[in-house]
């Protein structure tokens, strides 16, 4: 018994042609119009009795015409064994049964494309791909700024960290009851601030910061809104790593946003530090489609500092993943092709 393949999908290519697009196998195929009639015919087992009659009636091929559409199709396994696709239908239900059929499908598509192993001679083939990278296209603004806007110089950090080894190691049991513009300067410079700046060639000038980042390539960035912070007016701000400094942003309605995320209005928060992701820093540097990962590697040790650098300053932190992320990325004013949200943290 034959069947068409179980994952399969259809896509138009730069040129505008419809090409048939195998998850599994990840080879891709020009589709016609008897392609599609076979795979809807045998969206379900048939036996080769069966398609044969359907490609002479239906399809107009007879004798050895047929035999070679037909032969075709099984070679590049579009039609296969029914029981072929069986194992990975049962993961699927499973999945799909848990509401996670997208990352199924994701899975599938990025799991086995190649890439290259760090061994004898990899440095030197990465260096010769940046410099190729950075001779086609320019390597994306390590830091986001808002033209026109005003900005909030915020005050020097505090070096005092000795309550930040409190923290990592458990023992902290002081707790702040203001916030300040001090204390929020000292989350956000330690935790999106800058701490040096390099230029390393062939790629051009990169920052680092108290987290790691695969590459130096810093993608998360932070939005800020100030409840109950002395000093500051209760608005929406962003971050600014080169200034270390709140950009207003006067755009982004309020009340809006406290419609989008009930923290907003809680009367026990100080402030919301939202989190997310410049897509092109990372993809400009790590072009095979499994890197999207790496984008949350990044958001987790942001997150991990975040949360010691906070509680370090006296403050309990809460972790946010459920919202929507379109309400809140609409509220931001971010382009959901270039910038997502990831999660955000409710300062108490």
């Amino acid at each position: 018994m034959l069947r068409s393949g179980s994952f399969l999908c259809m896509r138009l290519d730069e040129g505008g042609r419809l090409l048939l697009e195998d998850f599994i196998s990840k080879r891709a195929f020009r589709c016609t119009d008897r392609l599609i009639d076979m795979l809807v015919f045998c969206h379900r087992p048939r036996n080769i009795a069966e398609i044969r009659i359907f490609m002479k009636t239906q399809l107009g091929l007879r004798g050895a015409e047929g035999e070679q559409f037909l032969r075709e199709l099984i070679e590049k396994d579009i039609i296969r064994p029914g029981a072929k696709d069986e194992r990975a239908l049962k993961a699927f239900s499973m999945w799909k049964g848990y509401n996670w059929r997208e990352p199924f499908l994701h899975n599938l598509l990025t799991r086995d494309y190649p890439f290259v192993e760090r061994g004898v001679g990899y440095s030197e083939m990465d260096k010769e791909t940046m410099i190729n990278y950075t001779k086609k296209s320019k390597m994306p603004n390590a830091y986001k700024e808002y033209k026109g806007v005003l900005k909030i110089r915020l005050p020097p950090c505090s070096t005092e960290l000795g309550m930040f080894h409190e923290a990592i190691e458990g023992k902290l049991s002081r707790k702040s009851e203001r916030m300040t513009l001090t204390s929020l300067s000292d989350i956000l410079f330690y935790t999106f601030g800058k701490v040096a700046e390099r230029q390393t060639l062939p790629w051009g000038k990169y920052i680092l910061k108290t987290s790691p980042s695969g590459g130096a390539r810093h993608p998360t960035e932070a939005y800020v809104y100030a409840s109950e912070v002395s000093g500051l007016k209760k608005g929406i701000y962003h971050y600014s790593v080169k200034d270390h400094a709140l950009e207003v942003l006067d755009g982004v309605r309020r009340e809006t946003l406290e419609a989008a995320i009930p923290e907003t209005t809680k009367s026990d928060t100080k402030a919301i530090v939202f989190l997310t992701s410049l897509f092109a820093r990372n993809m400009w540097r790590y072009r095979e489609p499994r890197t999207f990962r790496t984008l949350f590697f990044d958001a987790g040790h942001v997150i991990q500092t975040l949360q010691l650098v906070t509680e370090s300053r006296g403050f309990d932190v809460e972790l946010r993943q459920p919202f929507s992320t379109q309400k809140l990325e609409s509220c931001l004013g971010l382009d959901m092709y270039a910038e997502g949200a990831i999660s955000y943290a409710v300062i108490k």
